[in-house]
């Protein structure tokens, strides 16, 4: 039994990580031929007949969309947790649980860098708008926590027979998107056409689209956060009351961005917690119990102009505030004489 994975072995599943977050992020178009044959495949090994038809969509969202109106005739059936279960029972035989653990934390941490496969796909939110029953969706294209270790496993540890189920939705995952599995009708999706990056690569776009699909339906993301169109298309419709409501706390970290924090404070009509002579201190809550925004608003000494300082959510008075931006836990420690 494989106990640990060799040095060699794992520089290896460093480059199979890389090899599925590529596939994740694909523009290319996807290839039906192939990716039938996926399903087809799939169906069969996991126990199951073939479906009548094959029903190709443009988006997710498109197949989302014709999955909801699907009548109850048309049962979903798990077929990728079925393969996946089925294949884990066979290796477990021969890689134990630490090499296998050890595997996927490698595997992870290529997925999880710049913070976007997360943001891909384990939010689905990213991709679906409309109310459908998301469980009856399978990511395929972006399932690199799923696939990735198997497909290590199959070439690297030679564990050929025992990882033979698993080549049907491997199949899918290189040649189309998205797939929803029923009785007697499976559905699947393109990939999108256009992915948008910032220098960090996270998904971003500032004028328009970042994720786009042949159908032109596609999602609006800031720096990795999906937020409503309005944001990147029209954002002076921004308003601080709109910020202060927003349940989500990344989506309100982007408008804030959007907004500006100075702005967002002077238009508010927020009151005054606290003033003393060191200067006004201001605390914003937030709908979705976002930690707080603590500014205080002082005065330049030698130019009147007011600026605001940003301090940690436990400051109470604008004094201990100042006393902080100066390094000072001890408010009583910081009095100087004359400010220049």
């Amino acid at each position: 039994m494989i106990t640990e994975l060799t040095p060699e072995q794992k520089g290896q599943a460093v480059l199979y990580a890389e090899k599925w977050r590529n596939i994740g992020f694909s523009t290319e178009p996807a290839n039906r031929i192939e990716a039938e044959k996926g399903v087809n495949l799939a169906y069969q090994t996991a126990g199951y007949q073939p479906p009548q038809k094959i029903i190709w969509f443009e988006s997710p969202h498109a197949m989302c969309v014709y999955r909801r109106d699907m009548t109850e005739a048309h049962l979903n059936i798990p077929i990728i947790y079925d393969v996946i279960r089925k294949v884990k029972d066979h290796i477990e035989q021969k890689i134990n649980a630490r090499a296998y653990a050890n595997l996927l934390s490698i595997v992870t941490t290529i997925a999880l860098r710049d913070n976007n496969l997360p943001r891909f796909y384990a939010e689905r939110e990213l991709f679906f708008t409309h109310p459908v029953e998301l469980s009856k969706v399978t990511r395929q294209q972006h399932d690199i926590l799923a696939l990735c270790p198997l497909d290590f496993i199959r070439n690297e540890l030679q564990l050929v027979a025992e990882t033979n189920a698993i080549l049907g939705c491997m199949n899918i995952a290189l040649n189309a998107g998205w797939w929803s599995p029923s009785s007697a009708i499976c559905l699947i999706s393109e990939r999108p056409h256009v992915i948008h990056y910032d220098e960090q690569r996270l998904i971003h776009c500032d004028d328009g689209m970042a994720i786009i699909y042949p159908d032109g339906w596609g999602s609006y993301v800031w720096h990795g956060v999906r937020v409503p169109e309005y944001v990147i298309m029209r954002p002076h419709e921004i308003t601080p009351d709109k910020i202060m409501q927003e349940e989500n706390a990344e989506v309100a970290r982007v408008m804030l961005e959007r907004y500006g924090q100075d702005n967002f404070i002077r238009d508010g009509g927020f009151t005054i917690q606290q003033s003393d002579a060191y200067g006004e201190l201001y605390r914003i809550e937030f709908a979705n119990r976002d930690e707080p925004i603590v500014a205080i608003k002082v005065k330049d000494a030698s130019t009147d102009r007011e600026y605001f300082l940003y301090v940690p959510p436990y400051i109470r008075t604008a004094h201990e505030g100042v006393a902080w931006t100066f390094g000072y836990d001890n408010p009583a420690d910081y009095s100087p004489l004359k400010e220049t």
